[in-house]
């Protein structure tokens, strides 16, 4: 073989040696961006979907609505509903015992998270929204809480009536069925001496960045047993207070 004839072959060698390694960097650089760009599109349409879960409810505990139904699509994604969470609320009066009170829930959260490898989970939770990441999360949508001083309402979404399981498949229908809500107190808060929201959860630290931004509040944030925390939230004197507990009887169904 002549020199003109191996450098032909060392050439041809080096640019298919380039082409097949551009090829591969190109593919899986591109099928990893595919992936992550398949994967936040789809967080984004769990979270969207949540929203209207939430919105449906507040039509049922709030609006009176007698049923609401959402489906969520659950495409490469479970719904897991096998976790609690708890919420407490207190007050107490040392000079008029008969008015303390005491409100005591817990739920099972309903929480979306993709079977990928994307950490992202939506969850719904006494009825905000909570968007979960690595980086770490944010109430997505606010629970109908108003905690302004001079008028706090604290209602309760009490969610039960389903099986703590885990749910996947394409498409799955959530239908909150309203109950009989039940009023706790309703009057003058600045009776009360002390009064106290506690959250136990997975997501404590989430409620816990929430709530402090609120007026009037201290919150805490401590160990629970099980993977969860808890935050703790003392309230300065208000002026009106409302508390009731809204049972929904929640439905899943495929």
């Amino acid at each position: 073989m002549n020199r003109r004839a191996a450098s032909n072959v060392i050439g041809f060698l080096l640019i298919f040696s380039l082409v097949a390694s551009v090829i591969a960097i190109v593919s899986v650089t591109g099928v990893d961006a595919l992936n992550d760009i398949k994967q936040g599109e789809q967080s984004r349409n769990a979270e969207r979907a949540f929203d209207v879960l939430s919105d449906n409810l507040n039509d049922v505990h709030r609006e009176g609505a007698p049923s609401r139904a959402t489906e969520i699509s659950l495409q490469d994604a479970q719904i897991d509903t096998t976790g609690t969470a708890t919420i407490n609320i207190t007050g107490w009066d040392s000079s008029d015992p008969d008015t303390n009170f005491t409100v005591n829930r817990t739920v099972n959260p309903i929480v979306w998270q993709p079977r990928g490898g994307d950490d992202t989970r939506i969850s719904y939770e006494f009825g905000a929204v909570i968007r979960e990441q690595r980086q770490g999360g944010i109430v997505v949508t606010e629970p109908p809480f108003q905690m302004a001083t001079d008028r706090t309402i604290l209602p309760v979404i009490d969610t039960d009536g389903f099986e703590p399981s885990t749910y996947s498949g394409t498409t799955l229908r959530v239908r909150g069925v309203r109950n009989t809500p039940r009023i706790i107190t309703t009057g003058e808060g600045s009776m009360y001496d002390e009064l106290e929201v506690e959250i136990t959860s997975p997501r404590a630290d989430i409620w816990a960045s929430y709530l402090e931004r609120e007026p009037g509040t201290d919150c805490s944030l401590g160990d629970a047993p099980g993977e969860r925390d808890r935050v703790t939230c003392d309230l300065d004197t208000r002026d009106q207070l409302y508390i009731a507990v809204y049972p929904v009887t929640v439905e899943i169904a495929r």
